[in-house]
């Protein structure tokens, strides 16, 4: 009774969208759940490797970030070498998904350049730092 109801609500394209999930239901659902798990590891990526970029940061230039400014910062952050391999090797997994995205990323060099900006850095090394 109630399907019939449902499919007289929702057409006879509707009736074979719905036929076609119920069909292979197991495939899309286990599709969706496996997407949901590489998000949640990209972001738990995404926080290792920012916090390795920016613990190397510390540990190399600490005389030129302490006790700085937030334009400062920024300005000495153009001069400084950031050490994008030290990031890449931070964790093994291949993928990085930066907060409020729902793209996963490979992890390389010209992609964490674009994720992690200057403001990024900075901002996380001045959280970090008080």
């Amino acid at each position: 009774m109630i399907d019939l109801v449902v499919r007289s609500f929702i057409g006879v394209w509707g009736g074979r969208v719905l036929d076609f999930y119920l069909e292979y239901s197991l495939w899309i659902n286990g599709i969706l759940f496996l997407f949901f798990v590489l998000i949640v590891l990209g972001r738990r990526n995404y926080d290792i490797v920012l916090n390795s970029l920016v613990a190397n940061l510390k540990s190399e230039h600490a005389n030129r970030l302490k006790g700085k400014n937030r334009g400062q910062i920024q300005s000495a952050l153009k001069k400084i070498d950031i050490p994008w391999q030290a990031g890449l090797k931070a964790s093994a997994f291949p993928f990085v998904t930066p907060p409020g995205a729902f793209r996963p990323y490979v992890k390389s060099e010209s992609t964490l350049q674009k994720i992690f900006t200057n403001e990024i850095l900075v901002d996380k090394l001045i959280q970090t730092s008080e």
